[in-house]
């Protein structure tokens, strides 16, 4: 690789981290992608199809939630422009909460359950591959 490429490659990089700490989601936001998400899911399941296999799920997720987005002020908290939440962040964020869920499932199991978080992942959770 030379030099140059390496350089614009590690410019790209800072300016998408720069990005994802910039942008602040708000509740609101962050809600109404978790039900697009889930009406997503439910469709593809309806339709007999592993959501989870649709390599196009982010970017249609990512259409539903700007068709959804509100386009003038509600009296929810939606302060961004309508396609100022690039699909890179949306995509991000939908890992996040995915990461955050599991997390949450391991340490409620393990406390419930009187285990250890020592002794492993949730039994609802292990096995299950990091996306």
């Amino acid at each position: 690789m030379c030099v140059r490429h390496k350089q614009n490659k590690q410019t790209k990089m800072a300016v998408i981290r720069a990005r994802k700490e910039l942008f602040s989601w708000t509740d609101d936001e962050v809600e109404l992608l978790l039900h697009v998400t889930l009406e997503y899911k439910t469709t593809k399941i309806q339709d007999n199809v592993d959501w989870e296999s649709c390599k196009p799920k982010y970017i249609e997720i990512g259409d539903l939630f700007q068709a959804q987005y509100p386009r003038t002020p509600t009296e929810k908290d939606f302060p961004h422009k309508k396609n100022s939440i690039s699909q890179g962040q949306l995509t991000a964020k939908l890992k996040q909460v995915r990461i955050k869920y599991r997390q949450a499932v391991d340490q409620l199991s393990a406390n419930c359950c009187g285990c250890k978080a020592s002794q492993g992942s949730a039994p609802g959770t292990a096995g299950r591959p990091q996306k």
